[in-house]
């Protein structure tokens, strides 16, 4: 026989048990009590292969028996094919070798029985709550007597409100499934029962309302119907619609409609659709501009100046369009149509998406950006500044046909770029892409408004 002091086999025990298998993040994968050893869950303390830690098996002969191999099983412990087992709790050996419990089942003094549930405890031959059990009120065959009924485990006379008692138990017909108001009243399978109703049981974050012939599942933080609670309607000012924001009434202007004056008794009292508040509250279209659809419509001319390929790149021919729309009496920010290898139109004059682009004297030249850099403009874009009607060459320019990105008035010679012109009688393509230019040659330029 092997002899080993207990407290070195502790020790050697729990070093083992250390640097045995782990499962993820270093717990063990096996239920308590259990060790695992070569990929299996094993008890150290009865497996004669694995007896105190993995791989240490008994001799023939010997058993393990609490951990240790000895010649035979200590008292209490049944011997089970070299494995010392307590027959009293062993689900596997539960009153003798090879007696295993079922399924759902645990071993308790020696005979399987069923598992209860936590808050319940196994009186008999079931599973009963002893809180509010009449016949194991407070403890196993504690019975009530003479219709008292088991009120938080101790008899009582009657069941105090809102409990009532309903085969023999006192219930919360507040909240209890099955005798939901009254006794015997059981909710649906989707229901639950809330305040003595049954009602639908709603996702998050919605709440069940039955308020004037509505029954629905609704979020009480944004539902305009039941804002903050079933049944509360938002009520909107005039030109508006409302709203529920984390369950408060608000309201939102309708289509065309601005609160200006940020007075909720007067609702949305302005149209968007004037010069002095075109889309927005107070913003005003320039030079006596109508507000065309909401939006003030952006505007562009030919300059009544020419000049050659040496504009001081995309921010001269900016320079220029400035100072003429200035000299002009033009308010707003103008900007040179102008393309060089940095980039494309789009990149430098985005802002004008989405709107109508005009003449100065009123005329469309296109619906949006879009169709203004498109091959089918409405008018000619052949008024400068001073609304004057002029025709000819314009620069327009390309990645590499931009004079050197604007820097240059010599002529092209396979060295030097040329620049590519539009006509401003044009309203096909040709407005813009007309032919490549040389560069010591004075054309106008487009200015468009930012």
């Amino acid at each position: 026989m092997t002899t080993r002091s207990p407290a070195l086999l502790l020790l050697f025990v729990l070093i083992i048990s250390c640097t045995s298998d782990s499962g993820k993040n270093g717990q063990s994968p096996c239920e308590a009590g259990m060790t695992s050893c070569d990929a299996s869950c094993v008890d150290l303390q009865s497996d004669p292969a694995h007896c105190g830690a993995c791989s240490e098996a008994c001799s023939d002969g010997e058993v393990c028996s609490l951990g240790a191999c000895e010649p035979s099983c200590a008292d209490g412990l049944l011997d089970c094919d070299g494995s010392c087992v307590d027959g009293q709790s062993s689900a596997v050996h539960c009153g003798a070798c090879g007696s295993t419990c079922e399924a759902g089942e645990i071993c308790e003094d020696g005979d399987c029985r069923i598992s209860c549930e936590e808050g319940t405890s196994y009186c008999g031959e079931a599973c009963v709550d002893t809180q509010t059990d009449r016949e194991n009120c407070g403890s196993c065959g504690s019975a009530c007597g003479n219709g008292r009924v088991c009120v938080s485990g101790a008899c009582k006379n009657d069941c105090p409100a809102p409990h009532r008692l309903c085969d023999g138990t006192c219930v919360d017909v507040e909240e209890s499934d099955l005798h939901c108001g009254i006794c015997g009243n059981a909710c649906e399978a989707d229901e639950a029962c809330e305040g003595g109703v049954c009602s639908a049981i709603c996702p998050a974050p919605t709440t069940y309302c039955d308020h004037e012939g509505v029954v629905a599942c609704l979020d009480l933080q944004s539902d305009a119907s039941s804002c903050g609670s079933c049944g509360s309607v938002c009520e909107a000012p005039a030109n508006a619609h409302p709203t529920c924001e984390e369950g408060a009434c608000d309201f939102v202007c309708n289509d065309g409609w601005g609160d200006c004056d940020h007075d909720p008794s007067n609702g949305c009292e302005l149209r968007l659709d004037t010069a002095t508040n075109c889309g927005s509250c107070g913003n005003v279209c320039l030079d006596g501009n109508a507000c065309i659809d909401g939006a003030c419509p952006r505007r562009v001319f030919v300059t009544s100046s020419d000049h050659d390929g040496a504009l001081g790149g995309t921010a001269g021919g900016d320079a220029i369009c400035r100072s003429l729309a200035s000299s002009a009496g033009l308010s707003g920010t103008w900007n040179a149509y102008l393309e060089d290898s940095s980039g494309t139109l789009s990149s430098r004059l985005e802002p004008l998406r989405d709107r109508a682009i005009f003449r100065l004297d009123g005329v469309k030249v296109a619906e949006d950006w879009s169709t203004f850099n498109g091959s089918n403009h409405l008018a000619p874009i052949n008024l400068t500044e001073e609304l004057e009607t002029k025709t000819g060459e314009v620069w327009v320019g390309a990645r590499t046909s931009s004079c050197d990105d604007w820097s240059h008035n010599e002529p092209c010679d396979g060295t030097r770029s040329c620049g590519r012109v539009g006509l401003a009688e044009a309203v096909g393509f040709s407005w813009m892409n007309a032919y490549s230019q040389h560069c010591d040659r004075f054309v106008s330029l487009y200015c468009i408004e930012d």
